[in-house]
């Protein structure tokens, strides 16, 4: 699958002239409208001077209206200046809550390496917080937490891979993911965003009612070796979902109960070395069905009636 180009926020600060070349432009401005206003008054609009009435009174009936004009044109500097100092205050509260957003990435990332299994856990929710608050890089926050899982990992304590606590914080991960996908689970959904599964191995998990409304999956060349892993009661129905040789090597695989009405389900090269794969109650009433490896048991899908 191709990858989304993820592009970073423009800078926050309005584009606008500096303020001495804005305030030298406003008071040529306003001098050359005064200047021709006094001008048109003085020869259009004031009639010319009656018998008995001085150059003088003439010269200050002009100048009340110039002065009106000049009330009016320093009104409409000052909403000028009111606006610009706002787009200035909005760029300034904006670009703090962007340093914000990436200070609690950056922290976040550390959390995620740290040797502790706590201190990843709490890694884990802080980067899932911030995929809900920063809905620019939203897609990036996510990807960060389905490539932690694609990082090798033994579940047997006398491997070299192994990490105590390792289980729960990835099981911990797919829950997340799952609740963010089912309807009305937490406060904002990520149902239509990419998850990137490639080569990871599960040791369990729990997509129980996940809603796949759009959007791509990718499970291309995961491992399903230990557990269960809950495909229950989810619903495909318009994201396009890879299980490309994927393999399930002692687990088990659950799509009981789930129902596909549209997208596409691909288990092209995918097989079953030990464990099972349920398909118990699937319910195929649309979208494409790409049967994989053993076919038997993927065709049983395309037919089995609701139970």
């Amino acid at each position: 699958m191709a990858d989304d180009e993820q592009r970073w926020e423009p800078g926050h600060a309005p584009r606008m002239w500096p303020f001495w070349m804005a305030s030298s432009v406003a008071v040529l401005a306003s001098a050359l409208v005064l200047a021709t206003a006094f001008f048109w008054l003085d020869h259009s609009l004031i009639p010319p001077a009656a018998a008995g009435t001085s150059s003088a009174d003439r010269t200050l009936n002009v100048f009340k209206s110039a002065v009106a004009l000049a009330t009016f044109a320093g009104a409409v500097l000052a909403g000028v200046y009111a606006y610009r100092k706002q787009k200035l205050t909005e760029g300034d509260a904006k670009r703090a809550d962007a340093e914000q957003l990436l200070s609690r990435f950056g922290k976040a990332s550390e959390q995620l390496g740290h040797e502790s299994p706590a201190v990843r856990l709490a890694g884990v929710h802080a980067m899932s917080s911030l995929a809900d608050d920063w809905v620019q890089q939203r897609q990036l926050c996510i990807d960060v937490l389905t490539v932690y899982l694609q990082v090798p990992y033994e579940a047997d304590p006398d491997k070299r891979d192994y990490l105590h606590g390792e289980m729960i914080v990835r099981r911990t991960i797919v829950r997340l993911i799952r609740d963010h996908l089912r309807p009305g689970f937490s406060r904002v959904s990520w149902q239509g965003m990419n998850f990137r599964f490639e080569d990871a191995i599960f040791y369990g998990g729990d997509l129980t009612g996940a809603h796949f409304v759009s959007g791509k999956v990718s499970f291309h060349r995961a491992r399903f070796r230990e557990g269960n892993f809950y495909l229950s009661d989810a619903v495909f129905s318009g994201a396009r979902i890879w299980f490309t040789e994927a393999t399930v090597e002692g687990g088990r695989v659950s799509f009981a109960n789930a129902k596909m009405t549209g997208g596409l389900l691909d288990f092209t090269g995918a097989s079953v070395t030990s464990g099972e794969v349920v398909l118990k109650g699937f319910d195929h009433q649309g979208g494409e069905l790409v049967a994989g490896s053993p076919a038997a048991l993927f065709e049983e899908a395309k037919s089995a009636p609701q139970q």
